[in-house]
């Protein structure tokens, strides 16, 4: 998709970018709209946020994470990790400590309190994810996913 196709000009000669044509903005509302009821149901249900939420599957997936970790694995910016974490660690749900080889640095890991939220909250975004892209078959989830990696990769170089 070129970027003329992403863009179309107002009536007084401005360049718009068209919501409906932009690749990128496309995958922000559809990550948007997959992620809507989490606020809903199991946001309220933990006393968790969307970001809450993205940082503690982070750092359960890989702990010992820096701050600066879970930003460049969650692709989080590192204001909305540093809130996240904040909450987490007043919550009693995320530990930070320092890490064992360079005294310097800290690392994050999941409290007793943050593996139950996260072993509560694992179903139910196992399903949401399913219901996602359960309108793709899987062959085109596997390209899908494909391409999305190629596109992260794209932009982490």
């Amino acid at each position: 998709m070129s970027s003329t196709r992403a863009t179309r000009r107002s009536s007084d000669g401005r360049i718009l970018l068209d919501l409906d044509q932009s690749l990128i903005n496309r995958l922000f509302r559809a990550v948007n709209l997959a992620a809507a009821p989490f606020a809903e149901t199991v946001g309220q249900a933990f006393d968790l946020s969307i970001n809450d939420w993205r940082v503690l599957r982070t750092v359960a997936f890989e702990p010992g994470l820096s701050q600066q970790g879970v930003s460049d694995r969650s692709g989080l910016d590192k204001m909305t990790v540093s809130r996240a974490v904040d909450r987490l660690r007043s919550t009693g749900r995320i530990a930070r400590t320092l890490h064992p080889d360079d005294r310097r640095k800290s690392v994050l890991t999941l409290t007793d309190e943050g593996w139950a939220v996260y072993d509560g909250i694992v179903p139910t975004a196992l399903e949401r994810e399913a219901a996602f892209v359960s309108a793709l078959t899987p062959e085109e989830q596997k390209a899908l996913s494909s391409l999305v990696d190629r596109l992260i990769g794209r932009q982490a170089d």
